[in-house]
């Protein structure tokens, strides 16, 4: 089961964790959801694109994650 960890702000460069953690991933397209959201499906980090300037405004843009402990 997870344990609650709080979101991390992400503003787009390299993959802050290993690839094979998991994570939840907050796009831009779930703002409207709010960070107290339930969490979703988890994934890999490898599994997502990490890289996406904060400036690119798509709704595919990480904004915020959290590290999934087990």
């Amino acid at each position: 089961m997870a344990t609650e960890n709080p979101w991390i702000e992400w503003t787009g460069g390299d993959c802050p964790v290993s690839k094979s953690t998991l994570v939840d991933v907050y796009f831009r397209g779930d703002e409207y959801r709010g960070l107290d959201r339930p969490a979703g499906p988890s994934c890999r980090a490898g599994e997502v694109t990490w890289d996406r300037p904060f400036a690119h405004d798509g709704l595919g843009d990480i904004i915020a994650y959290r590290v999934v402990s087990a």
